[in-house]
C-alpha cells in the first residue's frame, strides 16, 4: 500500500475547516480513513498543529481553554490515526543538507524519504517536489489517490 506524508497545512485546513482548501483536505483524510493509503506525519508537525490550531481558534473568538482542548484533539488524531515519523539525528542531518532555507519543508522531505518511513509521495498545500503551486498538489505517483 502507498505511504503518504501529510503536510501540516493539509491537517490544519481539515481541522480548522479553512474554506480555501477544506474540501480537498477532508478528501485526503477520508482517503486515509478509507485505507486508500497509509498516512504519515512528521513529528515536527505535531507542535505546529497544536500552536497554530490554538492560536487561530483564539483569533476566531474561541475561548482559550476550548481552543487548547480542540488543538490537543487535533494532535491526538495525528498520533492515533497516522504513523508519526520521529526526528532522529539522521533525519535532521539530511534536512540540514537539503537546499533551501525552509527547515519545516526540509524536515518533512527528510522524514518522507528516510529509511524508517520510505514514503512514496507527499501531500502538501501548494507545494510538490520543490515547486510551489497555486492549488493542492497531488502526488504525481498517485493521481487517483483522492
Amino acid at each position: 500500500m502507498m505511504k503518504v506524508l501529510i503536510d501540516a497545512n493539509i491537517l490544519l485546513d481539515a481541522f480548522l475547516k479553512r474554506p480555501s482548501f477544506f474540501t480537498e483536505a477532508l478528501a485526503i483524510l477520508q482517503a486515509h480513513n478509507d485505507r486508500k493509503f497509509v498516512g504519515y506525519v512528521a513529528a515536527s508537525t505535531l507542535p505546529n498543529i497544536s500552536y497554530l490550531g490554538e492560536s487561530l481558534r483564539r483569533r476566531a473568538g474561541l475561548g482559550p481553554k476550548l481552543a487548547v482542548q480542540e488543538a490537543l484533539t487535533d494532535v491526538r488524531y495525528c498520533v492515533s490515526g497516522l504513523h508519526v515519523i520521529w526526528l532522529t539525528e539522521e533525519v535532521m542531518t539530511v534536512a540540514l543538507a537539503q537546499p533551501g532555507d525552509d527547515l519545516e519543508d526540509n524536515l518533512q522531505a527528510a522524514c518522507c524519504t528516510g529509511r524508517r518511513a520510505g514514503c512514496d509521495c507527499d501531500q502538501r498545500h501548494g507545494f510538490q517536489k520543490g515547486k510551489h503551486q497555486d492549488a493542492y498538489a497531488r502526488a504525481t505517483a498517485a493521481p487517483d489517490l483522492i
